[in-house]
C-alpha cells in the first residue's frame, strides 16, 4: 500500500481536528520544522480560575447553567449532520464513514434522486463525485439550484480501472467493507472455496483473513506476505481466487500479474485486486474541487471558504510531504 498512511503513518486529518478542537477551546497550536532535523507541534489553552462570589448566592450557581425548557424525562436533542453523497459508486460514503463520527449519510446514484433527498430537508452538504470531468460538470449543473441553500463540492475521481488489460476479475479500493467484499466474490459465477490472500501489510492480513473466515461459505484461507510467495503458492495449491495488494516490496501486484499470465496453469485463476491505487499504479487523488451554493457565495461567504480550504490544504500539504522547492517552513 503506498499511500500516505503507509508512508506517514496517518493521512493528516488528525492534525486538523486537533487543531480545530484546540482553537474552539480558544487555544493555538503550531509546529516548528528543520529538514533533515523532524517537527515538533505545539499547542496553548488559556486557563482562567474565577473565584466565587461568597457573599451573594451566586455562589450555588454554575456559570454554565441554563434554564429549564423541557421535562428532565425528555433527552436533549442531538443535532446530526446530514450529508448527502452523490456518485456512482460507495467510494465517498465508505471514505466518511471511516473519517468522519457522527454525521448522517444519504446515498444517490443520479441527480434526480439527489434531489429528491435535497428536497426531504436541509442538509449540510452534497458531495458529488464523478467518474470523469465531464460527468461532474454535467451532474454539477444537474443539481446546481439546491433548496435550503445547501453546498455543493464536487470533485473527479475515477476509480474504474482498465480490468480487461490487467487480466483481472475485478478492482477494489481501500477501504473495502465486509459486504462489497462478499459482494465481489459473488459477482464472479464460479464456486469459491479456496482463496489466496497476497498483501505485505501483516494488519491487512489478518484484518481480511478474519472476515474470509468469517462468511457462511467457510473460505479456506491462504495467506501470502510477497509476491515472490503468492506465485508459490499459485503453483503449488491452485486456489480458486487471488486476492492481490499492488504494492509490494520486491516483487509487486503487477509483476504477479504479468508471471501469471505466462503460466498456462494460473491464468485462469480468478484475481481481484485490493489497494489503495488506481489500475495506473497511483494514489487515488482528485485532481481539483467545485464549491458552489444556489443563489451564489456572497464576499464574505467566498473569503470565509477560501481562507478554511487553505487551512486543511496547508496541513495536507505538511503531512503528506508534498510541499513545493522553497516553501517556508517555521
Amino acid at each position: 500500500d503506498g499511500s500516505l498512511r503507509r508512508r506517514q503513518g496517518g493521512s493528516g486529518l488528525g492534525l486538523n481536528i486537533s487543531r480545530r478542537f484546540i482553537e474552539l477551546h480558544g487555544g493555538q497550536m503550531g509546529v516548528r520544522s528543520q529538514v533533515g532535523e523532524g517537527s515538533s507541534f505545539w499547542f496553548s489553552l488559556p486557563l482562567t480560575v474565577q473565584s466565587a462570589d461568597v457573599s451573594s448566592a451566586s455562589r450555588w450557581l454554575s456559570a454554565e447553567w441554563e434554564p429549564r425548557r423541557r421535562s428532565t424525562l425528555t433527552p436533549k436533542p442531538q443535532l446530526v449532520p446530514r450529508i448527502i453523497v452523490l456518485e456512482p459508486q460507495g467510494v465517498l460514503q465508505d471514505a466518511i464513514s471511516r473519517y468522519l463520527d457522527g454525521v448522517q449519510i444519504e446515498a444517490a446514484e443520479t441527480p434526480t434522486q439527489a434531489r429528491a433527498l435535497l428536497a426531504a430537508g436541509p442538509a449540510q452538504v452534497l458531495l458529488v463525485r464523478g467518474e470523469s470531468p465531464e460527468q461532474t460538470s454535467a451532474w454539477v449543473d444537474a443539481v446546481r439550484a439546491t433548496p435550503y441553500g445547501t453546498p455543493v463540492v464536487a470533485c473527479s475521481l475515477p476509480v474504474q480501472g482498465t480490468a480487461d488489460a490487467l487480466g483481472i476479475a475485478g478492482y477494489l479500493v481501500k477501504p473495502i467493507t465486509r459486504s462489497q467484499l462478499f459482494e465481489a466474490i459473488e459477482s464472479l459465477g464460479n464456486p469459491v472455496r479456496s482463496i489466496l490472500l497476497a498483501d505485505d501489510d501483516t494488519e491487512t492480513l489478518q484484518l481480511f483473513g478474519r472476515i474470509l473466515s468469517s462468511s457462511p461459505a467457510r473460505y479456506r484461507v491462504l495467506q501470502a506476505s510477497s509476491g515472490q510467495e503468492a506465485l508459490a503458492l499459485l503453483r503449488a495449491r491452485k486456489p480458486d481466487l487471488l486476492l492481490l495488494d499492488l504494492v509490494m516490496p520486491g516483487m509487486d501486484g503487477f509483476a504477479v500479474l504479468a508471471e501469471k499470465r505466462k503460466d498456462a496453469e494460473l491464468r485462469n485463476i480468478p484475481v481481484l485486486v485490493i489497494s489503495a491505487l488506481d489500475p495506473g499504479g497511483q494514489p487515488i487523488i482528485a485532481p481539483s474541487l467545485l464549491a458552489t451554493r444556489s443563489g451564489g457565495l456572497s464576499l464574505p461567504d467566498f473569503l470565509r471558504a477560501a481562507m478554511a480550504l487553505s487551512e486543511v490544504l496547508a496541513f495536507s500539504r505538511s503531512t503528506s510531504g508534498s510541499e513545493p522547492p522553497g516553501a517556508p517552513r517555521g
